[in-house]
């Protein structure tokens, strides 16, 4: 019996071919936006007509701008920055590019640049046609000559002050902002201090310039895995300065019932975490192992008042020393005896195994979560549930979280599970 051809190619051969292949297309690609592109003929640096990949790097590590200018300064007014992409400083160019011209259709905005919100356009930096004008009547005011006008005394109390202390010129744009938007100055100019936020801030929009990245090559499954989990942190920090729902009356509470994971895992610590809140609940039980409790962190008024409520219905507690003995020996034998790390271990351990025979993660594994894409095997949540009681396993979902008092026996029983789920996965790959 003849064997087709495509079973009787081992994978090493198939792996060859495919490189091949990938080779000879890039190598042509190359080859045509050389010589053959309809911008062939527009200066620019080689390695940027046939790759868009000094523009990613250049975006990537901050330097867009400097190195864009520094090829305009080569190469004149109108360079090839990337194989579809030209750069102008032609004055003419803005009207041709960006003005609205009476009588003709106005140039779409870059979508994968200005990447649109869940629920649809939400800032005028990525809005075009009707939903930019409205934004802009919207802003008309605050920035006309009228609007400014009525605030010039306010804006010209920081002008003097930045005259005497040249060297805080950023802090001028956030003691401005600060006073218009919340009626409340930093007093960054004044103190010649600068202000948390103006940390937090800068965190945040590399934040979001990484995301913009990922999104415009469609790769924002990526994003997890190369954005820090730490910026979370920046992120609650700049809501914290941002917002400020305090200021108006309205406390902000957090429940961090699994917040210790999130510090043993370098995500930031307590006091950085409580202090963006005006109350933090902390849990002993989860993750912890105390049997029961949780603290309240916050002012005495709000403690007083959770306990005022908890008691009214009916959860007093007298006998409040059993819960802390346990509480404090989860506290000192648990979280600072480093346990908490030691599952964080084998979650990725377990991450690792579940990928290494063909799976997938739904996220990276950062803390003692481990994000199972039950989805890309072909297997349903609640087969995955019966399956894990047929060998002593029990699930909720396909989230499995690592406890520190899980032993070796259950991890290989895990870990034989996975092999017989994944084998038909193998068997297609």
């Amino acid at each position: 019996m003849a064997i087709p051809y495509w079973e009787a190619v081992d994978t090493s051969t198939a792996l060859q071919i495919l490189a091949v292949i990938w080779a000879v297309y890039y190598v042509a690609a190359a080859v045509y936006n050389i010589f053959l592109h309809p911008l062939a003929n527009i200066p620019g640096p080689i390695y940027c007509r046939f790759s868009k990949l000094p523009w990613d790097y250049w975006q990537w590590t901050g330097r867009l701008p400097q190195k864009t200018a520094k090829v305009h300064a080569k190469y004149r007014e109108i360079v090839r920055i990337g194989p579809d992409e030209l750069s102008f400083t032609n004055n003419a160019a803005w009207t041709d590019i960006f003005a609205k011209v009476p009588g003709q259709a106005q140039w779409p905005r870059h979508l994968k640049r200005g990447p649109q919100g869940k629920n649809g356009p939400q800032s005028i930096m990525n809005t075009a046609g009707t939903y930019h004008a409205r934004f802009r009547r919207l802003l008309s005011h605050a920035f006309s000559e009228k609007g400014l006008q009525e605030q010039q005394d306010l804006i010209t109390k920081y002008i003097d002050l930045f005259i005497h202390k040249v060297d805080g010129f950023v802090m001028v744009a956030f003691d401005v902002i600060s006073d218009l938007g919340w009626s409340e100055p930093f007093n960054c100019v004044e103190n010649g201090e600068v202000h948390e936020w103006m940390k937090t801030f800068a965190e945040t929009a590399f934040d979001t310039q990484l995301k913009f990245l990922f999104h415009e090559h469609r790769l924002m499954f990526l994003a997890p895995y190369f954005v820090p989990m730490k910026l979370q942190l920046a992120r609650l920090q700049n809501f914290k300065y941002w917002f400020c729902p305090s200021r108006n009356g309205i406390p902000v509470h957090l429940d961090g019932a699994r917040l210790w994971e999130a510090v043993a895992a370098g995500f930031g610590s307590l006091q950085e975490y409580c202090e963006c809140f005006d109350s933090v609940s902390l849990c002993f039980s989860n993750g912890l192992g105390a049997p029961i409790g949780s603290v309240i962190v916050g002012p005495g008024r709000v403690r007083e008042q959770a306990r005022r409520i908890r008691k009214g219905v009916g959860g007093g507690l007298r006998q409040a020393g059993v819960v802390c003995a346990a509480a404090a020996v989860a506290v000192q034998e648990t979280f600072l005896a480093g346990k908490l790390q030691a599952s964080h271990v084998r979650a990725r351990q377990i991450g690792r195994f579940w990928e290494s025979h063909g799976g997938r993660l739904q996220y990276p594994v950062e803390t003692n979560m481990v994000w199972l894409d039950l989805a890309a095997v072909g297997m349903a949540v609640e087969d995955f549930i019966h399956r894990g009681e047929q060998v002593g396993l029990r699930f909720m979902n396909a989230r499995l979280v690592v406890h520190y008092q899980i032993d070796c026996q259950e991890v290989e029983r895990l870990k034989g599970l996975m092999l017989e789920i994944l084998g038909p996965q193998q068997s297609r790959l």
